[in-house]
């Protein structure tokens, strides 16, 4: 076993959490991504709050974790902290990072972003916005997930799915619904937003796209039933 940074004698304060992996699938490396968030980078942050994310690149399998390849809050500067980060490889090799992120200091929008290292690159290019909602607009965004899937064998890239939780603060109690959204692009622009849930207080979607190109989407739904299924 390798670890990435913390060590077993750390404070609990300072250990990773929200850890995500993918693996690249194109056949032409053997690389491993990790996301986190991360407090041993961000010592100074208090205990509960959500200092950053980090990732974390190993280019052989996992064997070493080399220095160059980790950073944080990649391809978004603007944000000064971020948290539910998600990993992805597509069929290309380009890795994908998706999270919220937040201004903490200028009390600013809060927003999923999504940011692409290209196959054969070690550096994350800017990072594009899924959707923002900015102080005063009653919205909140939380739980993103990113997957990436075959759409037909002559397009040159696969499709980015991105799947998230907004919640409209005014009503009470709150409403909350999944919404998606896809990019075909490498998510240099995304699809209109499309609403997957039928109830008020849905949490934790994830996405995932099948051999026969079917995207199944999956929540727990705090109403009444402990999960949902939902296919497109």
């Amino acid at each position: 076993m390798n670890r990435l940074t913390s060590q077993p004698n750390d404070p609990p304060e300072l250990k990773q959490v929200e850890i995500e992996v993918a693996v690249d699938r194109s056949g032409s490396s053997n690389r491993i991504a990790v996301a986190a968030i991360d407090p041993f980078q961000y010592p100074n942050i208090p205990v509960g709050g959500a200092p950053g994310t980090s990732y974390y690149i190993s280019p052989d399998g996992g064997d070493s974790w080399p220095a160059n390849l980790r950073g944080d809050l990649p391809g978004l500067a603007f944000y000064t902290q971020a948290f539910d980060p998600v990993v992805e490889y597509d069929r290309n090799g380009d890795l994908f990072f998706c999270a919220v992120g937040e201004n903490e200091i200028l009390e600013e929008e809060r927003a999923i972003f999504l940011s692409r290292m290209p196959a054969g690159t070690d550096d994350f290019l800017d990072g594009e916005l899924v959707r923002s909602v900015g102080v005063g607009s009653n919205r909140e965004l939380d739980k993103p997930w990113c997957t990436t899937g075959l759409t037909d064998e002559a397009v040159p890239r696969d499709i980015v799915y991105v799947t998230y939780v907004e919640t409209n603060l005014v009503p009470n109690p709150d409403v909350s619904e999944i919404l998606f959204k896809f990019s075909t692009n490498a998510g240099a622009s995304f699809s209109p937003v499309t609403v997957v849930s039928d109830s008020s207080d849905p949490t934790w979607p994830q996405v995932a796209m099948g051999i026969d190109k079917t995207v199944n989407f999956v929540w727990a739904d705090n109403d009444n039933l402990p999960c949902l299924l939902y296919t497109s």
